[in-house]
Parts: C-alpha cells; structure tokens; sequence
C-alpha cells in the first residue's frame, strides 16, 4: 500500500473509488490557463491568470455535464433517441444567437442546458449584478493599465473594448429591474406564474462571463508582461482585436433583445395589477373580450391604450403652456377670467391622467376608493375616443398659438406713433367652446369630481 501511495505525484490526490470519484485537479496555478480571445493563435504562448476563475467555471461545466450525462440518455431513449430539449417550442429572442455567440464555445459552457435555473429571475438578477461587477473590474484595469501600452498600438482597441463594456454594463442595468420585477411573482417551490423568460437569457450571460473572465485575465498577463522582453505588441493587439469583436456580438444580440424583454415585462406587470371593484369570479369585460381574439392578452390592448394616454397627456401639457402664454399677454379681464377656469381644469385632468398611468396597484386602490375610475373601468376606455379627444385639442390649441404667434410679432413692427401699443390677445369664442366642450368629455370619462361645472361658469362669463 505504502509502494502505491509513493507512486502518486505530489500535485495529484487519491480518491477513494466510488460512483462519485472524480478525476484530480492539478493544484498549481501555473498549470491553469485560459483560452484566447476570438483573434488568437495557437502558436501563441496563452497567458497565466493569477486567479483560477475561469477554469474553475469549465469544471463546473464539465461537473454538471457528467453528474447529468445519464439521466439525459434515459430520457432520450423514451423519447425514441430525440435529445430532451429538441422537443421544447422554440423561443423568440436570444435563442438564434447562442449559438454563434463567441467563437471558441465548447460543450462545457452549455450551462443552461443542465441546470435549472434558466427561468430563476432572482437568480439571473444575482448573475447581472456579478457580470456588472466583473465589468466594472475589466474597466478599471483597462483604465488604470493604460498607460503602460501608449507605445504599443493597442491604445484603440482598448478604447474600444472600453466603450463596448460600457454599452454591456448598461443593457445590464436595464435587465436588473426588470428580474427584480420578476422574482416578486417567483416561487421556485410552487410555480404558478407563467413568467416572459427567454431560458437562453441564463446561457447567454454565462458565455458573456466566460468571455469576460478570458479578458480579464489576458489584461492582467499583458499588464505583468508590458514591461517584459517577452511581450509581443501584435501578438496582444491580436487577442485585444478578437475579445473586442467576440463583446461587439454579445452587445449586438442583447441590444435586439432588451426592447422585447421590457415590453415583455410591460405587459405582465400591467395584466398582474389587482382588479379593484369586480364581483368575486367575474372577469373584466376587457379581459373577457380579448380572450375571444385568438387567445390575445389583454395587456396587448392596455398597452394600446396607454399609448394614447400618454399622447393625450402630451396634448394638454402643450395647450396648458398656451394657455399660460395668453394669461403673460394680458388678455381683457373676460378672458383672463376663462382662461383662468380653462387652466385649472386642464391641470385636474392632468394629474389624474398621472396617476392612471402610473401602473401602482396602492395607486389604483386609492383612487377607486375615493370615487374615482377603477382599473376595469380603466380597461374599458376606448383607444379611438382617445385618439379622437387628442386631435381635437391639438387643433384648437393650434388656433390659439395662431393668435399668440400675431401678437408677439407686433413686438418688431416699426410702430413710431404707438397705434399697436394696446393691442391685446384675441381668444375666438369658438376656441374657447371646443376647450369647454372637450374638459367636459375628459372629465366625465376619467371620473373627476368639480365643485362646480365648468359649462355653468362660462355660460355666465360669456
């Protein structure tokens, strides 16, 4: 026993045999390497990390691989020799692009394919913040190194790697709200939300790590190394060319995929909101109507819907400012006096419109409790009535700016003998009709409560 144990190097350990043996790392760092960025060759010496990070993450790989290899085939064989994931339905988004996603991809990074944490979104929260922190590491290296590699042609290309980790970073940043949002309606023990997860989205962030760690390590060789008779300037422009462009494909496929993610994320957030005000089992008749439209969600309409909201809320901030360039202008006291009633209730449906699209459910429930629309009646808002109320007062508010634009032209006339000194605002009474007319409309769809009407002030005013 004694002759066999004297036999084993001292860089190697002896395991017990068991079905769970496995083979021997080496312990010396100098025996881990890093595989090169996309522009590197293999007659190129690979750089020593000083940390074995990303080697560790391969064994991880190849771990889960083999610990999962067997269950794999058995599933094949019931599944008449197809590969479990072939039968999947095939996702929209980063699917088409894992794929390609960094030229030197090996079987052991097909992480996603083996654990079951694809559509964790607290988990891939804590992965973006770790990528947002290993970036930020890569950037401080990139920074602070620089100046040792001013002479040797890689200035650029580290500027540019540079930019892209900016760009990566903030795509991050965006992703991190959004599972943030996520994992609220997550519960990895009871799965009852059917969560707008891409499961490419994990895989995708674990090739954009280990190309990360590749960098990082290669910037920590070339910085030890620049002042070495042994550092070869093109040999690290090339390895700086191929990261730069391997990070380059990574922000393409993230930059196509974060306007669907949020979008994505728009809708659930909106179709999870508490219904407030609905008997117990009913169902809204927005929700109800668009169940009969090819399956549909009814977010699709909401989000619809919101758009012209905001665009209706955009068209009464702009007549509120001509509003207020009227009363800068002085108008005769009649005028003053609507104009004045015209704008403070332009501004009630303003700050009700605020927090109709406001999206929070505490919001939500306020306002129908203290008599105001609830989220079904919300639902029930008709898009074209909207859009319809939105053109109107644009076309009003034009006519106004109209008579606006004439007076302040007055200001440049030559007028030696002050016969335009009193010229005063006009306000068309049919101007001031529309704007009545459509508060009333808004007033009576968005449920908002006045003291008095409006009609009854000017009818006495005019």
């Amino acid at each position: 026993m004694a002759a066999k144990n004297d036999a084993i190097s001292d860089d190697w350990e002896e395991v017990p045999d068991d079905n769970f043996s496995v083979v021997s790392l080496p312990t010396s760092e100098d025996a881990i390497e890093v595989t090169g960025g996309a522009g590197a060759h293999s007659d190129m010496p690979n750089p020593t990390i000083d940390s074995p990070i990303a080697t560790v993450s391969e064994r991880f790989a190849l771990l889960a691989i083999d610990s999962k290899a067997k269950g794999k085939e058995k599933a094949a064989e019931n599944n008449g020799g197809l590969d479990p994931g072939a039968a999947a339905a095939p996702h929209h988004g980063l699917d088409k692009f894992v794929t390609s996603a960094s030229p030197h991809r090996t079987d052991a990074h097909h992480l996603a394919d083996n654990l079951d944490v694809d559509m964790d979104p607290t988990f891939l929260h804590k992965v973006s913040t770790s990528l947002i922190k290993l970036i930020g590491e890569i950037v401080g290296i990139l920074h602070f190194g620089g100046h040792r590699h001013l002479q040797d042609g890689t200035r650029d290309i580290r500027q540019g790697i540079h930019n892209v980790c900016d760009c990566l970073r903030r795509h991050l940043r965006t992703l991190g709200p959004i599972m943030e949002g996520y994992s609220k309606h997550w519960d990895p023990e009871q799965v009852t939300v059917d969560l707008p997860l891409d499961p490419c989205l994990y895989e995708w962030m674990t090739d954009l790590k280990i190309e990360l760690l590749g960098l990082q390590a290669l910037l920590q060789s070339q910085m030890h190394c620049s002042s070495s008779s042994t550092y070869s300037a093109s040999s690290a422009l090339q390895d700086l060319v191929g990261y730069r462009n391997s990070l380059r494909e990574f922000n393409d496929q993230v930059s196509g995929f974060i306007p669907i993610m949020q979008a994505d994320f728009e809708e659930f957030h909106t179709a999870n909101l508490p219904i407030v005000g609905d008997p117990a089992g009913s169902i809204s008749p927005c929700r109800e109507s668009l169940q009969h439209v090819g399956g549909t969600r009814p977010a699709a309409a909401v989000s619809l819907l919101k758009r012209e909201l905001y665009g209706l809320k955009d068209q009464i901030s702009a007549c509120l400012a001509t509003l207020r360039g009227f009363l800068n202008n002085r108008p005769y006291i009649n005028e003053r006096t609507i104009l004045t009633h015209l704008e403070g209730s332009y501004l009630k449906v303003k700050s009700t419109l605020d927090v109709l699209l406001s999206n929070h459910a505490s919001e939500w429930i306020e306002h129908g409790l203290s008599g105001g629309m609830t989220y079904p009646e919300f639902c029930r808002l008709n898009s074209d009535t909207i859009r319809s109320l939105n053109l109107q007062l644009k076309d009003v508010t034009e006519n106004m700016r109209e008579e606006e634009s004439r007076i302040s032209a007055l200001k440049y006339v030559n007028d030696p003998d002050s016969l335009l000194a009193d010229e005063k605002l006009e306000v068309r009474a049919s101007d001031l009709d529309a704007l009545r007319s459509i508060e009333e409309v808004l007033a009576s769809l968005f449920h908002i409560k006045k003291g008095h009407s409006l009609a009854d002030r000017l009818e006495n005013l005019l």
